[in-house]
């Protein structure tokens, strides 16, 4: 046995005992070994609009009974068409991919700058849009309801 697996151990043992595995997407794939021997059930995903479907995936693991995926997908009325969903307008950023030809603004099919949380939306996967706001002052929050939310409201 390596002393780095001897280590390793080490950190699935403590990991094991946490509630509550969080790390970036570049933690999870420097560290999927030691995450993968934790058994995490639930993998929970922040800003999942922006992160590229192979980095979600690779973080998945036998053991994942749950995705939860929170973001603004990249989705704008006219990928809805024929769909009953409530998101009407584009709100984040893509996935960055460093080669043109295989975004989906190149129009040829790789689409590799599509997250998976737009892909499951535009499958009708079911999703909630928050649509009550409890952290910005009113005064802030009617900048972001004029540019990308116009259905938030400010909560009491």
């Amino acid at each position: 046995m390596t002393l780095s697996r001897k280590f390793g151990q080490a950190s699935v043992e403590q990991l094991k005992t946490k509630r509550i595995i969080g790390c970036t997407t570049t933690g999870a794939a420097k560290f999927a070994e030691d995450i993968r021997a934790a058994s995490p059930d639930v993998l929970l995903v922040e800003e999942a609009g922006e992160i590229l479907e192979s980095h979600v995936i690779t973080a998945l693991s036998s053991t994942t009974s749950q995705m939860i995926l929170i973001g603004d997908p990249q989705v704008r009325s006219s990928d809805l068409v024929g769909l009953a969903l409530p998101l009407t307008r584009s709100r984040q950023l893509r996935p960055k991919v460093n080669n043109y030809t295989l975004t989906v603004e190149k129009g040829e099919g790789y689409d590799l700058n599509r997250s998976l949380f737009e892909r499951l939306v535009l499958k009708g996967f079911p999703h909630v849009t928050l649509s009550s706001q409890h952290r910005m002052r009113p005064e802030i929050s009617a900048l972001i309801r004029a540019l990308t939310y116009p259905d938030l409201k400010d909560a009491p």
